[in-house]
């Protein structure tokens, strides 16, 4: 029998002021196995916690729900076809809290047709004590076609989701769909091809606040790279169309976006970041000011969060070094804006450890009193990668404590 296991530990800190290596004190520590006997797995993770303490774990094809004493209350297994197996995505979102339900989006995969990979995706509005509201499944044409989860966002009384697929011809599109928050009855679907968005942009993130949408994309247009911001209206009908080319940045990887008040800030390669207006128009850009190599893919923005007038932006930077692999070190690096794009504080942590060449950060989480977490892992030349949390002074993003868990985990969201 093949087993996956999954776990979360619940922790408090204490730290010694003139060492940032932080020791901890075990609150909870639980431990979920899945039998994955004759099923090829791909599988991504991600937690919530509710305001009552409650952590929900999305993992391959379960949704658990632990007390925040750790005990398990429940868990929701999502069926597919025969011999199917579910996909996660890291850089996506696939699970969120929402007026006390749990929402849930997934992609089944089955192999058809001369080992041609098939897909739908699918997602589900859960109440608390598990029961399942209901599930839309997106599966269009014919059994041939793909169709791909890639993020999803909730605004008052809708559920907006974006996914990707392939026509019958094997053209590729992008698609986004809007739900009724309640009883999960579409609205309006719309197919985003060639004439709406070029084959070059790979569209990557959904948001939407006040019934207005906007997807954030990235990619390659006039020899350019660029970001790509569409607007839309409550009923899908096209408001703006505009890209945009940060002076500072040569490379194309996925892009993150938020929206406060009448502002839309995406960030993404080079942490190259721009805030564009509800009219499309330029308000500001931004990039670090510390060095970016030219040639290192690995420096990218991963996650984007608001805490009141504050931007928190995470993710990974690289400098060339002798030591690291392949001539450079990768660091997780966290930046502070204010909505006027003006640096408040950056601050770049890198393990004194010897033979750690990579620090990734993948999330930021802003507590509610506004500490500030980022979180990913360490990894060497052994390539062995291990759970890394730093915590950092909300106000001037001094490095308060570092936390480095020994167990083995997978490039998953935490």
């Amino acid at each position: 029998m093949s087993t996956i296991k999954f776990t979360l530990i619940i922790f408090i800190a204490f730290y010694n002021l003139n060492n940032v290596k932080c020791q901890l004190i075990e609150e909870w520590n639980s431990s979920y196995d899945l039998d994955t006997s004759g099923v090829t797995v791909r599988y991504g993770t991600e937690s919530r916690i509710d305001d009552n303490g409650n952590v929900y774990l999305y993992a391959l094809n379960r949704l658990l729900k632990y007390s925040n004493a750790g005990e398990l209350i429940w868990e929701k297994e999502f069926l597919g076809l025969a011999g199917s197996f579910h996909r996660g995505f890291r850089d996506n979102r696939h699970l969120e809290l929402f007026d006390n339900y749990v929402y849930v989006l997934r992609t089944t995969e089955s192999f058809r047709y001369n080992d041609t990979i098939w897909s739908s995706c699918q997602i589900s509005k859960i109440s608390d004590n598990g029961d399942e509201i209901w599930t839309q499944s997106i599966e269009r044409y014919d059994t041939l076609s793909s169709e791909i989860g890639v993020s999803f966002t909730i605004d008052n009384e809708s559920v907006y989701l974006l996914s990707k697929g392939k026509f019958p011809n094997g053209d590729e599109y992008k698609s986004l769909t809007k739900y009724d928050v309640d009883d999960g009855n579409e609205i309006w679907d719309i197919i985003l091809d060639g004439s709406i968005v070029e084959n070059s942009i790979s569209i990557d993130e959904v948001a939407a606040k006040d019934n207005v949408i906007y997807l954030a994309g990235h990619g390659s247009y006039n020899n350019e790279q660029v970001y790509c911001i569409i607007k839309f209206d409550e009923n899908g009908n096209i408001v703006w169309s505009n890209k945009y080319n940060p002076s500072y940045t040569n490379k194309a990887n996925i892009c993150k976006i938020v929206v406060i008040d009448n502002k839309i800030i995406v960030t993404g390669g080079d942490y190259a970041t721009i805030c564009v207006n509800e009219n499309g128009f330029l308000l500001w850009e931004y990039q670090p000011t510390i060095n970016l190599p030219d040639n290192i893919d690995s420096d990218k923005a991963t996650d984007i969060e608001l805490f009141g007038d504050r931007v928190y932006i995470s993710g990974t930077h690289s400098e060339a070094s002798g030591s690291g692999a392949n001539g450079y070190e990768t660091d997780q690096l966290t930046v502070c804006l204010d909505l006027d794009g003006e640096l408040i504080w950056q601050t770049r942590y890198e393990d004194d450890e010897e033979f750690i060449n990579y620090e990734i950060g993948y999330d930021i989480i802003v507590g509610a009193n506004g500490d500030l977490y980022s979180i990913g892992y360490v990894s060497g030349i052994s390539n062995i990668k291990r759970l890394q949390i730093v915590k950092y002074e909300f106000l001037d993003g001094q490095i308060e404590w570092v936390y480095e868990d020994t167990i083995s985990i997978e490039d998953n969201r935490i």
